[in-house]
């Protein structure tokens, strides 16, 4: 099932020597609402900016991958790549410094790719790797409009 999942959180009675990211939280439904809600507040009180709601299910959206870096003036971009990780984009401001800033995971997508949609006001972004990239990827900085 974590193949398939991605994740699978174990809140029943502990299982080892579960294949893929199998995580044996135990405690029952009590303990996974606890975990979870603190999990959720760590995340609001961050000062994270927050990707909008349409993100994933963006529709018509420039294909950006590292074969095509097509990241037009205006409108959403759909990073589109072979290797696990988070994009990390933000609008440039004064100085370079960007605020907003996304933290974007990069979740699956046809074909084998995984990917992620930029929200509309973001002019950069560059990718924190969690599985090492392929070619031309692994040097990959940043990438700005």
């Amino acid at each position: 099932m974590a193949g398939k999942a991605g994740i699978v959180v174990n809140v029943g009675p502990h299982a080892p020597d579960m294949p893929g990211m199998f995580v044996n939280l135990g405690g029952g439904y009590a303990r996974t609402v606890e975990v979870f809600t603190a999990a959720a507040a760590a995340l609001q009180a961050s000062g994270r900016a927050r990707p909008d709601a349409a993100g994933q299910q963006a529709g018509v959206a420039a294909v950006w991958t590292f074969q095509q870096q097509d990241f037009p003036a205006q409108g959403r971009v759909r990073v589109r790549v072979g290797a696990s990780g988070y994009v990390h984009a933000g609008l440039t401001q004064a100085g370079g410094r960007w605020d907003p800033v996304y933290e974007l995971p990069l979740i699956p997508a046809p074909h084998g790719m995984l990917e992620a949609v930029l929200p509309p006001d973001t002019d950069a972004f560059t990718f924190f790797w969690t599985e090492a990239p392929q070619g031309s990827a692994a040097n990959f900085v940043t990438c700005s409009r």
